[in-house]
């Protein structure tokens, strides 16, 4: 504070200085002010952010709903009417009228105000079915068969020119809709468009009650807010006043012991300042236990955890035991879920659980913010499954949390002294080895295996090797052969590859592939197959046959991959028509959007594209609807099994779902003669499998081509 003035001032200089200094009740008030402007603030924006999340969650609501119901619309009129709605020689008008009924029960229960259908004439819009109550019937408030439909909106046209599904809002003789225009492809080439509208009425009805919603809730939080904003006020006021009274006997220079204690604010502030220079002491001894202690958990940490093995492992009765390196692998959810609070208390909570587990002193560490460490006594492979199957039941009971009920997923790798290790680093270097083994193959727990190290350094100097396999000519062309049915004509090739690594041999695709697409080397792998296989139809060595080439998603991420591929074609002459290119269906969905536009573009320079695996995902119908392919190659899974009446009828509806899409239907994997004739019956288009020839050389291949009489092939008996 300033001196005082050395001179009697006069009362009018005085003033100011006494407007100065803030009274109680004015500093109460300056604090509650401004509680009040940032509860105000925070429940204006809460309020917009409520509103606009709720607007947001009722559009994609809606839309979703619009989207499921005009994608169910095939699935309820089924194929077969389907197709009969676009032939007016074949309209059944009591049918349609049926239909009609059946159509609105199906909208109203979806919440929707009507399903539709509509064809392309020339220029004009016609009705090929709608969806019409009893009442709207009698009335004729429907879209009859064939009706020319002349309030179209743009969207509309869009959807018949490009085949893209679009929204749109508009007004017509109906009344106003959110619509959502879905194309589908119909006969002879002809686009059916399928409609599915909401009132928009009901779509304002959502958003003002959302806009109720969050004014009501933004009120009560103001309210409550405003409350707590007194309270907090009121508090902060009294401490700063006691606060200021104990702050000036300091700058008077009182800092010697015996300052006023009592229950009061302000002898608990004498209290501690006398006691401030024991605290001091106190500290240095925390921050020496906080050297080995987690904060958090107050469980030992790594530098404690590294200590303690070196010990045990120096203690001869004590020589055998057991490291488990614990992993929480759905913790960053429970994060999301929870918040940075809740996910702390749930590890506090495992930390207690822990040290049952493993009671005895430093038995426990927090290594990680999901990791810990558990000194247990020796076990092998026999006991491990009954002993951590007690802890994972301790472990992974559920935690609850305010109103939420969480489960752990505990993953575990565990590295035994003095079979895994004989010092404290490669115990817990081992372990992390062992979990990182448990999470790839989504075991509940993996001992260290010295196989698996030397499998993971044998999968890094591969890498090394890789690098030079495409320089130095290591890779090998194989081809296994694509036979029709049921004439058995040879059409085409399957050209797979191998690795005549310099060392280990000859390698199988499953051998590199996979650690070809970890260093993005795959793309240098496809392009030198493609390269080769284009000059071996340039030189026609294999006659016309069409050569099926697999495809990496990693290749049609790459941005280069599409024109490397243009460039080859210029460069060796060859003719796109000739090759078949491959992608498996549960690759294409892991990035439909970039699948899509590749493969369109590689449609566009003339390759065909078949979908391998077809059948073993959970995407196959859209991969059919969206992705431009000339074959079907259906999950050799199916074929397999293929002598039991379930897998039989799953092969018929592949078949028949891919030929009534123009495709071509190949089954691959057959290798007994029962597969073969089951095939030929269900009308497979063509087979691949050792049942005709395993993949063979290309030498090989050639050599059993010129064996085939006239180009078909024969089954021996």
């Amino acid at each position: 504070m300033p001196d005082a003035p050395q001179c009697v001032a006069s009362p009018r200089e005085v003033a100011p200085a006494s407007r100065l200094s803030l009274k109680p009740r004015s500093l109460f008030a300056t604090f509650f002010l401004a509680f009040i402007l940032v509860d105000a603030l925070g429940t204006l924006l809460f309020t917009l952010h409520s509103y606009r999340q709720a607007r947001e969650a009722s559009s994609q609501s809606i839309d979703y709903r619009l989207m499921s119901a005009a994608l169910a619309l095939p699935e309820i009129l089924g194929e077969d009417y389907l197709a009969q709605l676009q032939d007016p020689a074949k309209a059944d008008p009591e049918r349609y009228q049926r239909t009609l009924i059946s159509l609105d029960r199906y909208a109203r229960k979806a919440g929707l105000a009507s399903l539709y259908a509509f064809v392309k004439e020339g220029s004009s819009f016609r009705f090929i079915m709608d969806s019409a109550n009893e009442e709207e019937i009698r009335v004729g408030y429907f879209g009859d068969y064939r009706q020319l439909y002349d309030q179209a909106p743009p969207e509309l046209g869009a959807v018949f020119a490009d085949h893209q599904p679009r929204f749109a809002e508009y007004q017509d003789n109906f009344g106003s809709f959110r619509s959502l225009f879905l194309a589908i492809p119909g006969q002879d080439g002809q686009a059916v468009v399928i409609g599915a509208d909401m009132f928009m009425e009901g779509i304002a009805a959502a958003e003002q009650s959302a806009l109720l919603d969050s004014l009501l809730i933004g009120a009560i939080i103001f309210a409550v807010g405003a409350l707590v904003s007194r309270i907090l006020a009121g508090a902060l006021n009294r401490y700063l006043a006691r606060l200021g009274q104990a702050t000036e006997r300091i700058a008077d220079g009182d800092y010697q012991l015996g300052l006023k204690e009592g229950r009061d604010p302000v002898g608990r502030l004498g209290r501690a300042m006398n006691q401030m220079g024991a605290a001091l002491a106190a500290r240095e001894r925390r921050i020496s236990q906080l050297a080995f202690r987690d904060m958090l958990t107050r469980l030992p940490n790594q530098v404690r955890l590294v200590l303690e093995i070196r010990q045990r492992i120096e203690r001869a009765a004590a020589g055998r035991f057991a490291v488990l390196l614990l992993d929480v692998a759905n913790f960053r959810n429970i994060n999301e879920l929870l918040g940075q609070e809740g996910g702390d208390k749930i590890l506090r909570h495992l930390a207690r659980r822990l040290r049952v587990a493993a009671p005895e002193e430093n038995g426990v560490a927090r290594i990680g913010a999901d990791t810990f460490v558990l000194l247990l006594p020796w076990f092998d492979n026999v006991s491990a499954e009954a002993a951590l199957l007690s802890l994972r039941n301790l472990v992974e009971k559920p935690f609850v949390s305010g109103n939420q009920r969480v489960s752990l997923r505990i993953s575990f790798g565990i590295a035994c002294h003095p079979e895994h290790g004989a010092s404290a680093e490669a115990l817990l270097a081992n372990a992390e080895t062992a979990l990182q083994d448990a999470r790839r193959r989504q075991l509940p727990f993996a001992f260290h295996d010295p196989d698996q190290e030397r499998q993971r350094q044998l999968g890094i100097a591969m890498l090394d090797a890789l690098d030079l396999a495409v320089d130095h000519d290591q890779l090998r062309l194989y081809l296994q052969p694509k036979i029709a049915l049921p004439d058995g004509r040879v059409e085409g090739a399957e050209v797979l590859i191998r690795w005549q690594h310099p060392e280990l041999g000859l390698l199988k695709p499953d051998a590199f592939v996979g650690i070809a697409e970890q260093s993005r080397k795959i793309c240098d792998i496809t392009l030198w197959v493609l390269e080769r296989c284009m000059r071996l139809q340039r030189e026609r060595q294999l006659g016309t046959l069409k050569l099926n080439v697999n495809l990496s998603l990693l290749d049609l991420e790459h941005p280069a991959f599409i024109a490397r591929i243009g460039r080859l074609l210029d460069e060796t002459g060859a003719v796109a028509a000739g090759f078949c290119l491959e992608i498996t269906e549960s690759r294409a969905m892991s990035n439909p959007v970039q699948v899509l536009d590749c493969l369109r573009q590689l449609k566009a320079m003339g390759f065909e594209l078949s979908l391998d695996d077809f059948g073993a995902g959970h995407s196959s119908l859209a991969c059919l609807s969206s992705f431009p392919i000339d074959e079907l190659k259906i999950d050799r899974q199916f074929i397999e099994h293929c002598q039991l009446p379930g897998d039989q009828e799953v092969i018929r509806l592949l078949v028949q779902l891919g030929q009534l899409r123009g495709l071509r239907v190949v089954a691959e994997g057959v290798e007994t003669r029962q597969a073969l004739q089951v095939l030929t019956d269900l009308g497979c288009d063509q087979i691949q499998g050792q049942l005709v020839a395993g993949a063979l050389s290309l030498e090989d291949f050639q050599h059993w081509y010129t064996e085939q009489l006239q180009g078909y092939w024969q089954l021996r008996a």
